[in-house]
């Protein structure tokens, strides 16, 4: 008997403990029955079922009578920050909001206080919508100190699960507020650089300056330029020829209207002032000579942030000079010509650093 009645016992103490839990759920979801929620977010940000806890946390025993349509999408920018936009259509009320703030667990938490207005909008004359409990507060009595610890504070909860700072209750949540972007910007480049159809022939060099934009779409680059020495001869009697030696100064305006994601596009025109010195070698007698000329120039660019205040950038730029130098070389009585400047195509990768 006293074994029948120990089993009775631990069956009628189970059933209770289930008929609580459906209760609970129960409850749950009538309050969140009117909601209808498509949500979207990266791996570090708080799932669907943690963002219809906290509603249902908040909403306690509030009931909807028309149904609250949501569907909310988090994604990261260029510059890292997470940006929420969410779409409430209830009723006659189709709104869409967008957020962007550093931490995603704020843009979630603006996205509860929404949701939780959208289906109770008594809710924003009152206490913040994010309270831990529904429940009245007991009613104090006037009785002599006891031993018992105080009451805690009440705190703002968090959906990481991490205890916040205290807050008082009847102040509502601020929503957050996107940074400010970078108006001005101040940086240097450096990079190698590699032109075709000045001299002839391909010329290796390099290429380093600074650049200043305005919004990130408008820029003024000023550099300098240099090629390791070409050497330029006679088609028909390749032991004479000349050697140039080549350095110019370069400057130019970019417009990057085309921007995708963390990626850049855009158009630059500018102009150079080229110097040369060139020394001919086969000869009896070796000469050398200097020229200068400027060339005007216009081509692509693009623009890839690699971090906050660092960039990988490219340009193709096409060259025509003005006034460009003709080489040649003296052979006794004879003078023969072996190249003149013309046209040309140089393209240039270099990594830029923003220093202000």
């Amino acid at each position: 008997m006293r074994r029948w009645r120990r089993l009775l016992c631990a069956l009628s103490t189970l059933l209770a403990a289930q008929a609580h839990q459906r209760s609970a759920h129960a409850s749950e979801g009538a309050a969140l029955a009117p909601l209808e929620l498509s949500w979207d977010a990266p791996a570090p940000c708080p799932s669907r079922e943690a963002v219809l806890a906290e509603v249902s946390r908040a909403l306690g025993v509030s009931r909807s009578a028309e149904k609250v349509q949501a569907r909310g999408r988090i994604r990261r920018d260029a510059s890292g920050s997470f940006v929420l936009s969410l779409g409430i259509r209830s009723g006659s009320l189709d709104s869409e909001r967008k957020l962007k703030d550093a931490s995603c667990d704020v843009v979630t938490a603006a996205a509860v206080v929404m949701l939780v207005l959208a289906i109770d909008p008594a809710r924003g004359l009152g206490s913040s919508p994010l309270a831990t409990s529904t429940e009245p507060e007991p009613e104090r009595h006037e009785t002599a100190p006891s031993d018992l610890p105080p009451p805690p504070t009440p705190t703002e909860p968090t959906l990481a699960g991490k205890p916040a700072r205290p807050t008082p209750a009847s102040v509502p949540p601020r929503l957050p507020r996107a940074p400010k972007r970078r108006r001005f910007t101040l940086g240097v480049g450096i990079g190698p650089n590699v032109d075709f159809g000045t001299f002839g022939r391909p010329a290796m060099g390099a290429r380093a300056g600074v650049y200043a934009s305005y919004v990130e779409k408008l820029r003024v680059d000023v550099g300098l330029i240099t090629w390791m020495p070409v050497q330029i001869t006679l088609e028909d009697r390749p032991a004479y020829g000349v050697r140039v030696s080549t350095a110019g100064a370069v400057a130019r305006g970019c417009f990057l209207p085309i921007s995708w994601g963390p990626t850049q596009l855009g158009a630059c025109a500018g102009i150079a002032f080229m110097a040369a010195h060139a020394t001919g070698f086969g000869t009896r007698e070796s000469r050398s000579d200097d020229a200068r000329w400027f060339a005007a120039g216009a081509g692509l660019i693009g623009r890839e942030r690699l971090s906050r205040n660092i960039h990988l950038t490219g340009t193709i730029d096409a060259t025509l000079p003005l006034d460009g130098p003709q080489y040649g070389v003296q052979i006794g009585d004879a003078a023969h010509k072996i190249h003149r400047v013309s046209f040309g195509l140089r393209v240039t990768l270099a990594v830029e650093v923003a220093v202000f």
